[in-house]
């Protein structure tokens, strides 16, 4: 039971079987993030979307449209449903996919737009091998990519890693071991 105080963005979440129950250091920093710079009006891709959690928030923020993607077929049904608790499902696509290059049976992601804030808060190894698949790619110029799930100790390699890909370090956030890098195109 939670009692919110007048300007709380309150999201009513169940998991199920997917990450996301914003309780974790990497979605606490996410959230923290969305919070400090909201998305109003923006483009938003959550890449490794889970329970929905940050498409939700970013949608609660006023993004003007969320693309949802998760490699995981349980992910995609926790977050469609939890946009719909949080009656933001007009606002959110959720798709079982990947980036552009696509899987085997999965749907490649094809946007017809570059984002203007793309989140990934997935672990440090996935990141890095998303940046091969271009994930740099998907921010519009003068756009943020929003990147978690970076242990303290990986987060230089993710940053010369991001750098090559050409963006910019903004801001880097710390709980506990985990850090958050928002980087800027």
């Amino acid at each position: 039971s939670y009692e919110p105080e007048p300007d709380d963005l309150v999201i009513t979440l169940d998991p199920g079987m997917a990450f996301g129950t914003g309780l974790h250091a990497t979605t606490r920093l996410c959230l923290q993030a969305l919070e400090a710079h909201p998305p109003s009006g923006q483009r938003i891709l959550d890449v490794g979307c889970g329970s929905g959690i940050l498409s939700i928030a970013a949608a609660l923020f006023g993004a003007a449209s969320v693309t949802a993607i998760d490699n995981d077929p349980v992910a995609v049904t926790a977050s469609r449903e939890n946009a719909e608790r949080n009656a933001v499902a007009d606002r959110m696509q959720v798709a079982w996919g990947t980036l552009p290059s696509g899987t085997a049976g999965k749907t490649p992601l094809h946007n017809e737009t570059d984002y203007d804030l793309v989140v990934a808060n997935i672990l440090a190894s996935v990141i890095m091998s998303l940046f091969d698949e271009g994930l740099a790619d998907l921010v519009e110029p003068g756009g943020m990519l929003l990147l978690s799930g970076i242990l303290a100790h990986q987060a230089d390699e993710v940053i010369v890693k991001a750098r090559e890909s050409g963006l910019t370090l903004r801001e880097t956030k710390r709980i506990e071991d985990w850090v958050a890098l928002a980087l800027t195109k």
